[in-house]
């Protein structure tokens, strides 16, 4: 309150007056009534819906049954710092290789701020659907560009943007997707190289676990080990082809081989070397390999059972310990495969593909899950 002397009468409230510092606009007036009879007690008084981190102007009047004082010293002050209210613009991100990406973008709104800018966070993660917010991962740059590396190759990524303050991070930008460029692949995940006679061997394989692009061709390559001077044989086959019948080998001949992978990219590593030997009476054996497939609701799913052997094997399949018998919804087709049509719940479960001929007998199990 004024002091004693100069309050001339009962001060019954003050008027406090604000206004941005920097705008042109008159003072806003808020009242304050005087609650208790002493006049020398010390008033309080809140402003709220103000501007986030703005300078306002402040000063105060008393007044009495007589009118109003002259206005105090004008006081300047911020308001708080929050976190910013809108996400950065623009967001843009460009594949510069198959394991980096370069994102740029804009700015919030300088009025959206609320703060003063310590820079942004980038959240990056691989799009696939067992992940969520928390498998994000992210990198700060106080700067409008970032190049992010050591990402996974011919990925598809969810790429995030926000801005934050010393009070804390903002609002994050809508996701834009972008997919690291393609790379040569790995090799085929496993190989097996099996005799079906004195004359043929039967190479399979599996896709590499990582393609790092489409596929465009697989390529074959082998030897006969009693030749090592020989350079090795070269077979090229579509992306879509896994196992090969070689036919015309030497008898009781040993041969190695390995597989390949491409893309538009070149040629990836090859699988180690495999060997098989040529033989008379070769046991069953079964070039496809095990397999754990997760399946949606009434899909229709294949399972193949590709065998070799002389003679030629037997094949049985068998669910929960139970033979399969061709039904309404599971067929096992001529060369051998097991197809479900329309598979539901009670259809997870392990299958095993058994073959046999008298010389031998092998097995591979697919496990099949439900979703």
């Amino acid at each position: 309150p004024p002091l004693l002397g100069f309050q001339n009468g009962k001060i019954l409230g003050y008027y406090i007056g604000y206004k941005e510092t920097q705008s042109p606009a008159q003072f806003i007036y808020e009242t304050h009534e005087v609650q208790t009879s002493s006049t020398n007690s010390r008033a309080e008084h809140t402003i709220s819906k103000l501007k986030k981190f703005t300078q306002y102007t402040v000063h105060v009047k008393a007044y009495n049954i007589k009118g109003i004082s002259p206005a105090s010293a004008n006081l300047n002050v911020f308001t708080l710092e929050d976190v910013p209210s809108q996400p950065p613009e623009g967001v843009q991100a460009t594949p510069l290789s198959s394991e980096s990406i370069k994102v740029a973008w804009s700015p919030p709104p300088l009025f959206t701020l609320h703060g003063i800018l310590q820079g942004y966070k980038i959240l990056y993660k691989p799009v696939r659907l067992d992940e969520d917010e928390s498998d994000a991962n992210f990198q700060t740059s106080s700067q409008l560009e970032i190049v992010l590396f050591a990402l996974e190759k011919y990925t598809n990524y969810s790429i995030q943007v926000l801005a934050y303050t010393r009070k804390g991070e903002g609002v994050r930008s809508f996701p834009v997707y972008v997919r690291t460029r393609e790379d040569v692949p790995d090799a085929p995940a496993n190989i097996k190289a099996l005799a079906t006679n004195d004359s043929a061997v039967m190479v399979s394989w599996t896709p590499p676990a990582r393609p790092n692009g489409i596929l465009t061709k697989y390529t074959l390559y082998f030897n006969n080990q009693s030749s090592p001077e020989v350079e090795d044989i070269v077979i090229e086959l579509p992306p879509n082809v896994t196992h090969y019948m070689m036919g015309g080998l030497s008898r009781g001949a040993d041969y190695a081989f390995r597989a390949s992978a491409s893309t538009v990219m070149g040629e990836g590593r090859s699988s180690k070397y495999i060997g098989a030997t040529t033989l008379i009476v070769a046991p069953a054996r079964i070039a496809s390999f095990s397999d754990i497939l997760t399946v949606s609701w009434h899909e229709d799913v294949s399972l193949p059972c590709v065998s070799v052997g002389n003679p030629k094997p037997t094949i049985q399949w068998r669910v929960r310990n139970q033979p399969i018998s061709n039904s309404e919804r599971m067929n096992v087709l001529e060369d051998g495969s097991l197809h479900i049509s329309s598979v539901t719940g009670p259809d997870a479960a392990n299958y095993t593909c058994h073959a046999e001929n008298p010389h031998g007998t092998s097995q591979i199990v697919y496990t099949i899950r439900v979703q």
